[in-house]
């Protein structure tokens, strides 16, 4: 399932487009399609203490780049993607997703569909617990940033024609889903807290006085449901500590408020950068997180601004199919669920693993098949990038900063596992004529 861009002289952008009530992703050299993709093609998962000495050993000692990555211009680095291309093309899968770190973009862009991430800021799970500070999205500063990455990042794929689209962001903190302990009891979102803070002159300061002005209406009002003891304006404004609220509820209304007017502006900067500079794109806004964490406020924004919906959701297609209907018929858009997959836990290497945890590889290659036939079974579902690809053993990279090792097809050092890559390769093979009757199996 390589995809050849070397047959088009001028790129014409992948689109997507509804036939007989089902979405497709449309690629104007080879017809409609859908994306099958893979994460997690990135060197911790070479480059472990258990598996380094084999890797180098079987793709070359020039892999490995001084910091402990790839080499990204050595002839292993080109053998092992291209080992890894020959094993995709075997299992049925026609996409590298977002998660595809440490490998120039040009080892597979001539091969495989692709997605690009943006991550002008970035916003991931270990942002702002004492240590960063989220950014002022109203000022100037950072329409400036995003328009410089867009332009730098679009200026290198623009001529790619196996790109679907872009990302802005993996999950950004607009709201809280299970595992934020640290922020489930806080009545003001710590982005909004940070705004708050800024200074009187501060473009996100003004914003959020302005919000202030409109929920509460008199100054006595705020004051009092933010426990200060301001009454003036510009003494609200000139505020950079805020104490726990009087009113809690009214001070998440407020956060809530605020929120919802940096999502608008990150939304309209992230998107009016990437249309200047490679107009005719597929926008698939951030990667947000299941449906049921995302607030009304926020898909109102992404309405306005994304092509396709980008999740990541971990749970089998019985405990999603509901949801999925929903979710589309709220926004009218197609969604790709472009991170999640299906795991067992294998002794003594592993002590967790990332993945909706079932009991064994079987099991493994029976919940890919559910998942994918139904989510196929869904008109307006266009894809799925699985995670991962190889799998960690405790003692890699991302284990040691606190993660989950990777769930993958096959062990590190490359062996199959053979009844899950059975599974895929089937399910692969009939996911576009699966999703083609869909609109007849499917009253939605």
């Amino acid at each position: 399932m390589r995809i050849d861009s070397s047959t088009v002289a001028q790129v014409l952008p992948i689109r997507v487009q509804v036939e007989n009530d089902v979405w497709w992703l449309v690629d104007e050299r080879a017809g409609r399609f859908v994306s099958l993709g893979i994460n997690h093609l990135q060197p911790d998962c070479w480059l472990a203490p258990y598996n380094r000495e084999a890797t180098l050993a079987r793709y070359g000692a020039d892999l490995e780049s001084p910091d402990g990555g790839f080499a990204p211009h050595s002839d292993a680095l080109k053998r092992l993607v291209n080992s890894c291309l020959d094993k995709l093309d075997d299992w049925g899968f026609n996409t590298l997703g977002m998660h595809t770190h440490g490998v120039p973009t040009e080892l597979f862009a001539e091969s495989k569909y692709f997605l690009a991430c943006l991550d002008a800021f970035h916003l991931g799970s270990r942002f702002r617990f004492g240590v960063d500070r989220f950014p002022d999205v109203f000022d100037a500063a950072f329409e400036h940033h995003v328009e410089a990455k867009a332009q730098r990042v679009c200026e290198k794929l623009r001529g790619s024609a196996n790109l679907i689209g872009y990302v802005f962001s993996d999950i950004p903190r607009w709201y809280f889903y299970p595992g934020q302990h640290e922020w489930l009891s806080l009545p003001v979102h710590p982005w909004v807290d940070d705004l708050r803070s800024l200074g009187p002159d501060a473009p996100g300061k003004k914003v959020w006085m302005e919000v202030l002005a409109a929920n509460h209406g008199s100054v006595a009002r705020c004051a009092a449901a933010h426990g200060v003891p301001d009454r003036q304006w510009d003494d609200l404004a000139a505020r950079t500590r805020w104490p726990a609220p009087s009113d809690p509820r009214c001070a998440q209304e407020d956060s809530q408020a605020m929120l919802a007017r940096a999502a608008e502006r990150w939304y309209d900067v992230h998107t009016r950068a990437l249309r200047r500079h490679d107009p005719g794109r597929l926008i698939f806004g951030d990667k947000l997180h299941s449906p049921h964490t995302i607030p009304h406020w926020l898909l109102d924004t992404v309405r306005r601004h994304v092509d396709v919906l980008l999740i990541q959701w971990y749970k089998p297609f019985a405990e999603q199919r509901g949801a999925l209907i929903e979710l589309h018929r709220r926004l009218g858009k197609p969604i790709l669920n472009g991170d999640s997959g299906f795991a067992c836990l294998k002794p003594p290497h592993q002590t967790e693993v990332k993945g909706y945890r079932v009991a064994d590889l079987v099991s493994v290659g029976r919940s890919y098949t559910e998942y994918l036939d139904g989510i196929m079974s869904l008109p307006f579902m266009i894809g799925w990038h699985h995670c991962g690809f190889m799998e960690q053993w405790d003692g890699g990279k991302r284990s040691e900063h606190g993660e989950l090792s990777e769930n993958g097809l096959m062990d590190p050092f490359e062996r199959p596992h053979e009844p899950v890559v059975r599974a895929v390769r089937q399910a692969n093979l009939r996911a576009a004529a699966l999703h083609a009757e869909s609109a007849r199996r499917v009253g939605i």
